[in-house]
């Protein structure tokens, strides 16, 4: 039977804790998502992660896209 990683929404992830948090989720296996509010500090932020953990997949999603899609799937359920 395949694992199921745990899945980890981390918002503010280029905060002091929010960066701390997201190195130690990393280290412990879990797949973690972060949200920026500043997209300029997408690269600082991979960076400082990957200083001190492997990380294979990096994504952007724009938010008005996560925003959209999130409505839709609302409107699915109602």
């Amino acid at each position: 039977m395949k694992k199921i990683k745990n899945k980890v929404l981390l918002t503010g992830i280029s905060g002091y804790i929010g960066l701390h948090c997201a190195v130690e989720l990393l280290k412990n296996d879990y797949v973690v998502k972060g949200s920026l509010r500043d997209f300029s500090k997408y690269k600082e932020i991979k960076s400082d992660i990957s200083k001190t953990t492997k990380i294979f997949n990096w994504s952007h999603i724009p938010f008005e896209k996560t925003i959209l899609d999130t409505a839709k799937y609302i409107e699915r359920l109602i």
